[in-house]
């Protein structure tokens, strides 16, 4: 819990214009944290979940789709971090774990896309003929 806090208020400093040297260095710690923390909990899917919106928000600048505007960025970050905030809330009061909000969804599936077409393109440049 405590790393999804600091990653968004982290992220509140980014989207306020904050510049700080240090910036990418802190979220990836807080998110290494996240991770580890997720393997933690018994629950197969929120050990999943926690998963998948650490490699979400690892990959920040890919989570708008191409026909979405940039400025979209922090309106999917922060639901993607409200996801995990509740998702953390819900299991830690005995609670069924919710299921994820289409713009988490949206977000995840972009990064997913980026991440295939990142592959993709590495694949292609380690070809001898490329």
């Amino acid at each position: 819990m405590q790393a999804v806090l600091k990653i968004k208020d982290l992220f509140r400093r980014k989207w306020r214009d904050a510049h700080e040297e240090d910036w990418e260095d802190q979220l990836y710690a807080e998110l290494d944290r996240l991770r580890l923390a997720a393997l933690s909990f018994r629950s197969p899917t929120l050990r999943q979940r926690l998963e998948e919106g650490a490699e979400t928000l690892r990959a920040w600048q890919a989570v708008t789709h191409t026909h979405w505007h940039r400025t979209d960025r922090p309106r999917l970050v922060n639901r993607t971090v409200e996801h995990l905030l509740t998702m953390l809330g819900d299991y830690r009061r005995g609670e069924v774990i919710p299921q994820p909000p289409e713009e988490y969804t949206d977000a995840r599936d972009a990064v997913s896309q980026y991440v295939e077409e990142q592959e993709d393109i590495a694949l292609h440049l380690r070809e001898p003929n490329a």
